[in-house]
């Protein structure tokens, strides 16, 4: 007999092919055989393209008694996307949720399971898994310690500590939630064999890519949004230093490029985000959107 009600929440947005990749892997796993399993899919668009999709998995997936719920986030943001999810988990009455992005695979049969199980066997209100990046990317200290994506909660302690994504955080939104979770008194640690492969190589080698989200990283670190508000963080000493620093770096990098020194180019473009990024978000007004 089913003694915890488990929810798994995916997140999709104009990602069809990655998306159905997902549910395949999805559907070929072993579910633990203690938790009622319900399958939640929110697609981050005007209208649901996705039906075929789930339908599909719906037919494939391994045990029976696993259910599903598909529903649409219209305004556009991760943030509410995610919130959206936490909002079903709660209606349906989860005990655990478990968060993957629609780019990412799980690695194992059994991810499910030890994400669960490994939740369960530490006490944990937040729980993470080891996420391998495209390309040997190495994640920031952030995304180690607060991933959006491998990661599962206890429902009971976010409905207590009334804990949200910040919908005004154009990047790094988990961060912010996992932050707020430890604020909380929420005992957060990592299962180890709980293993996904982050997606998304195409998009980590785009030099655009890189200068947009290292722009959206400055104006968070350096500006504080709050609904449509946005307060200066500006330091007389560290904005201008990082300001200094990084330009230095991005020209330095750009000299590289000429050269034909793999890689300078990506890093020039990061360099300059988090210069244009820093400087944003240390004027008063300016602002960014979450899709900016």
């Amino acid at each position: 007999m089913a003694s915890d009600r488990l929810a798994i929440g995916v997140l999709t947005h104009r990602r069809p092919v990655e998306f159905a990749a997902l549910l395949g892997k999805l559907a070929k796993q072993d579910i633990p055989s203690e938790a009622e399993v319900h399958f939640i899919f929110v697609e981050n668009d005007n209208h649901i393209t996705v039906h075929q999709t789930v339908s599909d998995f719906n037919s494939k997936i391994r045990r029976g008694g696993v259910t599903s719920t598909l529903e649409i986030q219209p305004e556009h943001g991760i943030s509410r996307a995610r919130n959206r999810v936490l909002d079903i988990a709660s209606r349906i009455g989860a005990d655990y949720l478990i968060q993957i992005d629609d780019d990412d695979l799980p690695v194992a049969e059994n991810w499910i399971s030890r994400l669960y199980q490994g939740c369960k066997d530490q006490g944990l209100n937040v729980g993470h898994g080891i996420n391998l990046y495209p390309d040997n990317r190495k994640p920031s200290k952030h995304e180690l310690l607060y991933p959006g994506s491998n990661v599962i909660f206890e429902m009971a302690f976010l409905r207590q500590s009334r804990v949200r994504y910040n919908v005004n955080l154009p990047v790094e939104e988990s961060v912010q939630f996992g932050v707020e979770c430890v604020a909380k008194g929420a005992e957060v640690g990592e299962i180890k064999d709980a293993i996904v492969q982050i997606g998304g190589s195409e998009r980590f080698e785009s030099a655009m890519f890189r200068f947009k989200r290292a722009q959206r990283k400055g104006m968070v670190k350096h500006g504080f949004h709050f609904r449509h508000m946005h307060v200066s963080n500006f330091d007389s000493i560290r904005t201008p230093a990082v300001v200094t620093f990084k330009l230095l770096a991005a020209i330095l990098n750009l000299l590289l490029a000429v050269l034909f020194v793999p890689g300078a180019v990506i890093r020039a473009a990061t360099n300059a985000g988090e210069v244009v990024g820093a400087i944003r978000g240390s004027l008063p007004g300016e602002q960014i959107s979450p899709g900016e």
